[in-house]
């Protein structure tokens, strides 16, 4: 995720124009030149050349269950394909309902429900994947004003605990690119484990300019977000959060006013630890700060991390014994950064300079595995590399994860709770932007 340095955002658009374009030859069984310590051969996911947006991944019983939008001929569809046990994917299908999709995100709760939320033009909407594969009928959780202010909503989250609760929230964009320009706002939209949804609520100030929310839900239904406000040269990270069945607390700032900070990430456990990492620059200093929050204590101070800068990609994931930090540098040498419960910070470098072309994603279970990943840049070509580190050890080899030739775009990671891994992506023939398939391919902890 990108932590942006000037008043800059990339639009699903914009983004769907980035693959289509950018997308090269499908994963060989074999990938020359890769470690492959712990990786299986490439699988695919779908089966019929597309475009492909906004791919998302999440895990129940150690088997994947992977959404995206899917643009061919008539229009827009999520696709929603699961994982067989013995690790192949069954025939991709289109999720009724979904007719316009901009952008999808899905998450498991702990009866293999898999709940499903996505944009289509100005709405805001929602439906159950059962595990028998029928779909729940379409809600509609807000729809955005028309009118020469008109918005539409855009940097879709979603988070879900192990009951059902969740959360949902958005950036809201000027819908037509043209003056008077609508200012961005962060809403937000909760379920209980048992109840409908709620109203939409604005998260950020009315005289501010609100950014990429994060959210996370934990066990008891509490729910937290973070995101990014700007007032002219103004940055600053704001947090709020609403206990399960009550209103929304006040919004308050996790960064000084001399600080301008970027857009914050947002990691949580189920007991209700969180981490939130940002970038930040000020008149003392300028690098990666870390704040953690617990049910005993409150937030913590900042704890700094050197080496991010502002412009840089940066992530986070939690585990019991602390924070882990994936972030790169002003070279794009991927670091990773280890934050212990008592503040000790231990960084390592996990690839060479140059290393990262367009996006970097980490994931974390509770004991402590991570699998970071990045779209890389080597010989012309924009691979996906991943480097895997067990709990009780350091970080591992750097692997090719994507086609020995040709671009790929990274889609999304998760882990079981047994440090096993998995990684999809889309990518395809680059002399055809239309042909782009998805791709799997699983790690196994040594």
């Amino acid at each position: 995720m990108l932590i942006w340095g000037t008043v800059m955002y990339l639009k699903p658009t914009a983004l769907g124009l980035a693959l289509a374009l950018g997308l090269a030859a499908a994963p060989a069984a074999a990938v020359a030149g890769d470690p492959g310590q712990g990786w299986a051969a490439p699988l695919p996911v779908s089966r019929v050349g597309a475009d492909v947006w906004d791919l998302d991944l999440t895990m129940h019983d150690g088997r994947g269950l992977a959404v995206w939008v899917r643009w061919k001929d008539d229009g827009t569809r999520v696709m929603a394909a699961r994982q067989r046990a013995t690790g192949g994917w069954r025939a991709p299908t289109a999720v009724s309902g979904t007719r316009g999709a901009a952008e999808v995100e899905v998450a498991y709760d702990a009866q293999g429900q898999a709940r499903l939320v996505w944009t289509a033009g100005r709405r805001v909407k929602a439906a159950w994947l059962r595990p028998g594969g029928s779909t729940s009928a379409p809600v509609v959780l807000h729809r955005t004003p028309a009118g020469a202010l008109g918005t539409r909503p855009a940097y879709l989250q979603l988070s879900m605990n192990r009951v059902g609760a969740a959360a949902v929230a958005w950036q809201t964009m000027d819908d037509d690119e043209a003056p008077p320009y609508a200012a961005p706002r962060v809403q937000a939209v909760n379920a209980t484990a048992t109840g409908g949804w709620s109203a939409e609520h604005t998260l950020s100030a009315a005289d501010t300019e609100g950014i990429r929310p994060e959210v996370f839900v934990s066990r008891t239904g509490r729910v937290t977000a973070v995101w990014g406000e700007r007032a002219g040269d103004r940055w600053k990270v704001m947090t709020a959060s609403r206990r399960d069945r009550r209103a929304w607390g006040t919004a308050s700032p996790l960064t000084r006013p001399s600080v301008k900070a970027g857009i914050p990430h947002l990691a949580g456990l189920a007991s209700g630890r969180l981490a939130v990492a940002y970038a930040v620059r000020s008149p003392e200093a300028r690098g990666l700060r870390l704040r953690s929050w617990s049910p005993s204590s409150g937030w913590s101070a900042p704890m700094a991390v050197r080496g991010a800068l502002l412009r840089s990609w940066v992530d986070v994931g939690l585990s019991r014994q602390g924070a882990t930090v994936a972030f790169t540098d002003a070279r794009d040498a991927v670091w990773a950064a280890s934050v212990s419960s008592s503040s000790v910070v231990t960084r390592s470098r996990v690839a060479p300079v140059v290393s990262v072309y367009y996006g970097l994603q980490l994931v974390v279970n509770r004991a402590g595995d991570a699998l970071v990943a990045w779209d890389s840049v080597r010989g012309g070509d924009h691979p996906i590399e991943a480097a895997y580190r067990s709990a009780s050890g350091s970080w591992g080899p750097v692997s090719r994860v994507s086609a020995a030739r040709g671009d790929a775009f990274l889609g999304a990671l998760a882990l079981t709770p047994g440090g096993d891994g998995l990684a999809v992506w889309n990518g395809g023939d680059i002399a055809d932007p239309d042909s782009s398939l998805v791709w799997s391919r699983w790690y196994s902890a040594q």
